[in-house]
């Protein structure tokens, strides 16, 4: 089962590791990244996209996905260190409250892939697997509240 409450914090405590880790200028060569990300030939519309270096010791980069599926670390994040890393992409429905993000249903499970990052500025598109598990929205019995599943 997959909650509602449950996917919400595990995207809030990502984003605020992130931060805590290493907002602001840490003194580390950072490089930036952007790009569009997709799921099934459609732009993500809401989520994150976190570029983990664990071989680092340190917080890596990340960028909130934007409508349109695009995310961009240097307007709205923290550069990437380059090599390896882990990448951990979070989707959402567009909320039905813009700027309610506890109205946010995830699209699917969070995605992680790791790649080689080249340690200069540079462009990056990621497509979500189709196969990727998918949350299903279904009512709990009590009322007011929502859980999650995979379908």
């Amino acid at each position: 089962m997959y909650s509602a409450r449950g996917s919400r914090i595990t995207w809030v405590t990502s984003v605020l590791m992130a931060c805590v880790i290493g907002c602001g200028d840490d003194g580390i060569k950072r490089y930036r990244m952007y790009g569009t990300i997709t799921f099934k030939g459609k732009p993500v519309p809401d989520g994150t996209i976190v570029f983990d270096s664990p071989d680092a010791g340190i917080g890596g980069g990340f960028a909130p996905i934007k409508k349109g599926g695009e995310y961009d670390t240097e307007i709205d994040g923290r550069g990437h260190l380059g090599g390896s890393v882990k990448v951990q992409i979070t989707g959402f429905h567009p909320p039905k409250n813009p700027g309610a993000w506890e109205d946010q249903i995830p699209l699917f499970e969070p995605y992680m892939v790791t790649i080689d990052l080249p340690t200069k500025k540079s462009e990056m598109d990621f497509e979500v697997p189709a196969d990727q598990p998918m949350v299903k929205r279904i009512r709990e019995r009590s009322p007011d509240r929502d859980a999650f599943m995979q379908e």
